[in-house]
């Protein structure tokens, strides 16, 4: 099991991506973010285990919500939030 963050685009939920992330090719290897739905995500991390640790930079996109998510399989449903841009 892992654990990641990651930012969606402005619009996207972590209901709707969150379920079809397997079906749409997201594996360990691509840390759970398809090629398919990278165009949908603004930053993320690389999947985590115990004691990892990682960083993102980006830049603050226009304001709005936006909502991030784990994408290990099933995370989603607790696992989320919203960032607010001012």
């Amino acid at each position: 099991m892992g654990h990641n963050f990651v930012l969606l685009k402005k619009g996207e939920t972590a209901f709707g991506f969150g379920p079809s992330v397997v079906v749409n090719g997201g594996t360990h290897d691509n840390g759970f973010i398809s090629p398919k739905d990278k165009e949908k995500v603004l930053a993320y991390t690389k999947m985590l285990g115990p004691g990892e640790t990682d960083s993102v930079i980006f830049t603050a996109p226009e304001p709005g919500e936006y909502e991030y998510l784990c994408t290990f399989p099933g995370h989603f449903a607790l696992m989320r939030g919203k960032m607010t841009v001012k």
